[in-house]
């Protein structure tokens, strides 16, 4: 969906992920998703910005 979005493929967007996470950007647990990590600018409290993005064509 992110992909598609970007119009970028998959891998690119894994990528982007790992390494985001191993930057220490993000957080991710097995079936609780992946968060902006605490502490980062802009995140609330337990890492998450609380903000989504609207989805394309919706506003």
């Amino acid at each position: 969906m992110l992909a598609g979005e970007l119009g970028v493929s998959r891998g690119v967007v894994v990528e982007a992920y790992e390494q985001l996470a191993a930057e220490g950007y993000l957080v991710g647990r097995r079936g609780s998703g992946t968060r902006v990590a605490a502490g980062v600018a802009g995140a609330g409290p337990g890492g998450w910005s609380g903000r989504r993005r609207p989805r394309r064509g919706t506003t």
